[in-house]
């Protein structure tokens, strides 16, 4: 028996899985899936991974990624972000695996005006570097507190790139 009604089957909202990807989510996927894609490649044609470790070494030079630009030296390390500075005052030197780990502060800026005797909220930093493209590093910011308008508001992985300017949204 064929129906006279075209009309599609009628769905509830609630049943419908919504999933909100952020901008920067978007980019950080097809990053890692390109960085997948290239290990996988080196791997089945026999290669040595692309991906070595930056090993013992102390991190210098401008990084940059999505919303993110890192300026490490000999004696200290300052991470802009779209909506905030992270102040690192020590170098930021990799071990033997390539990680690396450090304390250091974070002062929001751009947006609303700060709050009268606002203090920088302390975080940790840490991540690998490896050698690939002239430098790649994971870098990972965590303590941050939750502050309206200033991502990244969590622990959250920012990929670097020696060289690449970084791209930033105004805060809101």
């Amino acid at each position: 028996m064929v129906s006279s009604d075209s009309s599609p089957p009628k769905m509830s909202c609630a049943s419908i899985p919504i999933h909100v990807v952020q901008p920067m989510d978007v980019a950080r996927r097809k990053a890692s899936a390109f960085a997948l894609f290239v290990i996988g490649a080196a791997s089945a044609l026999g290669c040595r991974s692309p991906m070595q470790p930056l090993v013992s070494t102390t991190i210098i030079g401008e990084f940059g990624g999505d919303q993110a630009l890192l300026m490490a030296s000999a004696d200290h390390a300052t991470l802009n972000l779209s909506c905030g500075i992270v102040t690192i005052s020590t170098p930021l030197v990799t071990d033997a695996t390539g990680r690396f780990s450090a304390a250091g502060s974070r002062r929001r800026v751009g947006g609303a005006p700060p709050i009268e005797g606002e203090m920088p909220t302390p975080v940790t930093v840490s991540g690998r570097a490896f050698t690939a493209g002239g430098g790649f590093i994971q870098f990972i910011l965590a303590g941050t507190s939750e502050e309206p308008g200033a991502p990244p508001a969590r622990a959250d992985t920012l990929d670097l790139v020696r060289g690449r300017k970084a791209s930033f949204v105004l805060c809101p």
